[in-house]
Order: structure tokens, then C-alpha cells, then sequence
């Protein structure tokens, strides 16, 4: 009886845990090199994404957009407090095939170490990033 119970407890756990989400395409999961598109006005963001993609490891960073699979396009959405909030602008990570302009994965991120001046963009970057690596490793 034992057994039985806790056999029905790990399958519903492993139901619960499957992931809710359309897959990527093929092509994304083939890609091997990524260009950065910087489009945030902080060259932390840059290297914030840099940082984290060469630590992933999955994906190679070129500096040639033509030689690029994927595209990653980091924005910002603001340099001024949110009207009536303590919150600035979100960073937008979006990723796109090598010559289409449709978004195959996009991100976003609150912009946590903005008040760092050094650093602004780069920990929002790295949770851009991190998002599109847990994306990337669910199954396919």
C-alpha cells in the first residue's frame, strides 16, 4: 500500500513539474552562435549578456551578425521612475533566427542592480539570459 501511494505522489509530481510552454523551434535548439544586439544605451547590459552566454557555455558569441544562428536584442524600457512607483523601465531580451524578424523567445527582467551605475543592465541581462537557458533545457 506504501508503494502504491508513494508511487501516485511521484508520477502527479512529475505531471506537475512538465513544462507548460510551446516548444522552441528546431532551429533554435541546433543553434551554436549568438550575436548581441545592444539596444539598452548601458554597455553593461552587453556584458552582463556576454558574461552569462559564455558561462552557459550551449552557445557561441560572434561578432559578426551574418555568421550569428540567433539573434539576442537587449532593450530598455525607460530612464525615468514609473509614474506613482519605485520602478524603473523593464530591460526586453528578444531572440530571433538569423534573418526573420519574428521573436522565437523573449524576456524580460525588472532591471535588479539598476541603482549600481557600473552595472546597470548587466544583472537584468544575466536574468534574460538565464530565463532563455531554462527555456532551452526544457524537453523538446
Amino acid at each position: 500500500m506504501r508503494f502504491v501511494l508513494l508511487a501516485l505522489i511521484l508520477s502527479s509530481s512529475f505531471a506537475y513539474a512538465a513544462p507548460k510552454h510551446a516548444p522552441l523551434p528546431d532551429a533554435v535548439y541546433k543553434a551554436k552562435t549568438v550575436f548581441i544586439v545592444n539596444q539598452s544605451g548601458y554597455q553593461s547590459t552587453a556584458d552582463g549578456a556576454y558574461e552569462a552566454l559564455t558561462k552557459w557555455g550551449a552557445l557561441t558569441v560572434v561578432s559578426n551578425r551574418s555568421k550569428a544562428d540567433l539573434i539576442m536584442t537587449f532593450s530598455y524600457g525607460g530612464d525615468e521612475l514609473v509614474k506613482g512607483t519605485t520602478s524603473w523601465g523593464d530591460f526586453i531580451m528578444t531572440v530571433q533566427l538569423r534573418g526573420t524578424d519574428d521573436a522565437v523567445f523573449q524576456a524580460s527582467s525588472g532591471g535588479g542592480g539598476f541603482h549600481i551605475p557600473s552595472n546597470r543592465g548587466g544583472f537584468a541581462a544575466k536574468d534574460c539570459v538565464s530565463q532563455f537557458k531554462k527555456r532551452f533545457a526544457e524537453p523538446h
